[in-house]
């Protein structure tokens, strides 16, 4: 009998402490739902500097002068403009991140959601920073959910982890969240476009109706109607893969083909280049004069190289006889 009672005993004891252990548990994984970066939402618009980093090193950095954001992480004396919308994009999520429920507190184990340091050899985290004048928030993004619905974060002063409902898009490369918008002129602003390369030609706006034409070719001779439109848009519109800081009295190769671009008093002119070794792709160098007028492009644009796919720089490479109809197509 004495057996039986001790048994009961036993299996009550057991039964309680599974029930205060999974209590428990729930309670340690199940934070209340709260905002990941406190003060950050009131705060954004003060903001000053914004650093992303991993094992790697730096991916992307910028500060603020005045309302424009330039980035910081291409060279260590030259700015680029950002892109305002992917950075602003990113910030506004991160303010508005909210965690969904506490995970692993233990370092051990911080690899499996990838909020280990970014200072641990292989690690996966990527370390943000952001910063006003008087304050500064730092996050750990770790791996996304497994459901794609967010994402693992840490705090580095904390050990506690979280899973917040973000998955916050991050930059890859260096170019990912620089302005695209190499040249801000319109169309209609300039008077001429010189081509020099296999196939020189120009393209000029004829004052008295308005109208674009190629230079000692009729109208009814182009390949199609509104040929000529697309090819200066092409130009005006170039975008790039990726850029680097031309290193100081670099010497590119001659040119493949030279574009200048006249009107408003200014004067600007992109090269292009093939890349060395065979490589796919072109570089492409832009030099400007401006005259004291608004610049058609960002600050210091000559101390910089960009890598263009063949896609990309398809507008660039258009030679005479692609504007010309061909006589079989007579």
């Amino acid at each position: 009998m004495k057996r039986i009672v001790v048994l009961s005993v036993l299996v009550i004891l057991s039964l309680g402490g599974a029930y205060y252990l999974t209590m428990y548990r729930g309670q340690a994984d199940s934070a209340p739902a709260h905002v990941l970066l406190g003060g950050l939402e009131e705060n954004a618009s003060a903001l000053t500097a914004v650093t992303i980093e991993n094992a790697e090193g730096v991916v992307f950095s910028a500060r603020r002068e005045q309302n424009q954001w330039f980035a910081t992480h291409l060279d260590s004396m030259l700015t680029f403009p950002v892109d305002m919308t992917a950075l602003a994009d990113f910030v506004s999520e991160l303010t508005q991140a909210t965690v969904l429920e506490g995970k692993t507190a233990k370092a051990s184990q911080y690899s499996r959601l990838g909020v280990e340091p970014v200072t641990q050899p292989g690690s996966q985290g990527t370390l943000i920073t952001l910063a006003s004048a008087t304050q500064q928030w730092r996050v750990l993004l770790g791996n996304l959910a497994s459901s794609g619905m967010g994402r693992y974060v840490r705090e580095p002063s904390q050990q506690r982890s979280y899973l917040i409902d973000k998955p916050l898009a991050l930059p890859v490369g260096n170019a990912d969240w620089l302005t695209k918008q190499l040249i801000t002129v319109s169309v209609n602003t300039l008077s001429e476009v010189i081509v020099d390369g296999q196939e020189p030609f120009t393209l000029f706006n004829n004052s008295e109706n308005g109208e674009w034409q190629l230079f000692d070719v009729a109208a009814s001779e182009l390949a199609y109607p509104g040929i000529l439109s697309q090819t200066l848009n092409d130009i005006v519109n170039v975008n790039y893969d990726d850029m680097r800081a031309r290193m100081p009295e670099e010497a590119l190769d001659e040119p493949l083909q030279s574009i200048t671009l006249n009107g408003n008093k200014q004067t600007l002119t992109i090269h292009v280049f093939a890349k060395q070794q065979d490589a796919s792709g072109y570089l492409v160098s832009i030099a400007h004069e401006a005259d004291g007028e608004t610049p058609w492009t960002p600050e210091g644009i000559e101390n910089w190289v960009f890598e263009l796919t063949d896609f990309q720089a398809r507008g660039l490479l258009t030679l005479r006889s692609d504007l010309i109809r061909s006589p079989e197509a007579e």
